[in-house]
């Protein structure tokens, strides 16, 4: 990013992304891009989930950072997804949100093509094959001062472990997204590689704390070293404070200058009710 006249900051915030998907997935973190900048720019948020056998994208425009409103949505593209012999049409389904359903196979490279406004935009994603629970446990915690009583009330807590058998002859990545009845749990973005996990079985426990009754939907998603570098830049960025600090911007896999990124990930679910523990 180059710092002077030109700069560009963009501030990330969490919102509801997929609308049509219930408005409760992880993508949605990504909805608000805002730039400070003369020239407006294409956002292209898109992800093709194997698990729900969904891609959804979603289009809009980068505004001023001065500016208060939102990220205009951009309506009438043509987009197009390959893979192996296949090609698929995404309809839109509400302003400036494109879908199709499929059944997604693992081990294959997707290329996204967005036609909007007179410009075209393209991406691959390669979707590897996914990485299975071995074991979800929890267990209770006593309350301490490392976590805000503002948050647990002095209260009983659980913690959540979660086991995955992770394959030694290749590089992997991964995501942790965790729903606590309904609602996303966190707002940090839960991300790693096993590069320096050394043992086949990975055990991770997230800093979260959860309740008695409690029910949670775990998700694993795997997906490539491209994706997990947008994310680390995202992270990155949404982590950059101060008064005077400027952000760079997330890694885009989109030609054309567009922002965004288009990750395709498969993935494990686990759906878990936290009983009492004596």
């Amino acid at each position: 990013m180059t710092h002077g006249k030109n700069i560009l900051r963009i501030l990330i915030g969490f919102a509801a992304l997929f609308a049509v998907l219930c408005a409760t997935s992880c993508e949605e973190e990504m909805k608000d891009f805002e730039v400070e900048t003369a020239q407006s720019r294409l956002v292209i948020d898109a992800e093709c989930n194997a698990m729900k056998g969904a891609i959804t994208v979603r289009l809009s425009r980068t505004v001023s950072f001065v500016s208060s409103e939102k990220n205009p949505p951009v309506s009438g593209a043509t987009i197009t997804l390959r893979y192996n012999s296949t090609t698929l049409n995404l309809i839109e389904m509400s302003e400036g949100l494109y879908v199709a359903y499929a059944l997604f196979p693992e081990k294959t490279r997707y290329e996204l093509t967005v036609e909007a406004e007179g410009e075209t935009y393209t991406a691959t994603s390669y979707m590897p094959q996914r990485v299975n629970f071995t074991d979800v446990t929890y267990e209770k915690i006593t309350h301490n001062p490392m976590f805000p009583s503002i948050e647990y009330g002095g209260d009983t807590t659980y913690m959540v472990t979660l086991s995955f058998l992770d394959p030694q002859a290749e590089d992997n990545f991964y995501r942790v997204v965790i729903y606590r009845n309904d609602t996303l749990a966190h707002r940090d973005l839960t991300i790693m590689n096993d590069t320096y996990f050394t043992a086949d079985t990975i055990h991770y426990s997230p800093w979260q704390r959860f309740y008695e009754n409690d029910v949670l939907s775990l998700e694993l998603r795997s997906f490539d070293r491209t994706a997990y570098r947008f994310y680390s830049s995202m992270q990155a960025a949404m982590e950059a404070g101060g008064a005077f600090s400027v952000p760079d911007n997330p890694i885009s896999n989109f030609s054309g200058g567009a922002l965004g990124h288009f990750t395709a990930f498969s993935g494990d679910k686990y759906t878990l009710a936290l009983n009492r523990l004596e």
